[in-house]
């Protein structure tokens, strides 16, 4: 009789101990917890603007040559507006030059949208989506363009 009951009392000092080292881990946290989606990657605001230096190989097939060029481009948004799909709009003025030593020409002017999960640039007429968010850590996105 003795040993039976010895048998529960180890069962419930068991049943116990795991129930004092469950319990806690069962709280509910009760922070604020802020998700970074990963907007800052496509900026929006009017008068940001990114400087890209570009190093850019032409081959030619016929002289069998290469050609090297090195120039800067600067995209800077200048305006948001509503578009057709109503939807807030980014007008980019892109600019050139050969070096930072020349002034800044106006190349062209594209568009960008960032909706809450894609990010689009509208370049030369055609639309790519450049981010789909959220980001996430080592994932690989292989875009390729159909021209036809």
């Amino acid at each position: 009789m003795q040993l039976h009951f010895k048998k529960y009392n180890l069962q419930i000092a068991l049943i116990l101990s795991v129930m004092v080292i469950v319990a806690p881990s069962c709280k509910k946290d009760k922070e604020n917890v802020t998700v970074d989606i990963g907007y800052d990657y496509f900026p929006t605001q009017k008068g940001t603007f990114v400087i890209y230096q570009v190093d850019s190989l032409y081959y030619n097939d016929f002289t069998s040559t290469i050609d090297t060029f090195q120039f800067q481009i600067k995209e800077k948004i200048t305006e948001n507006f509503t578009d057709l799909s109503n939807r807030t709009t980014q007008r980019l003025e892109r600019f050139y030059r050969k070096n930072s030593a020349e002034e800044w020409v106006i190349k062209d002017v594209w568009f960008s949208n960032r909706t809450s999960n894609t990010a689009e640039k509208v370049e030369e007429n055609i639309r790519f989506v450049k981010i789909v968010f959220p980001l996430k850590k080592e994932v690989e996105w292989n875009l390729k363009y159909n021209n036809g």
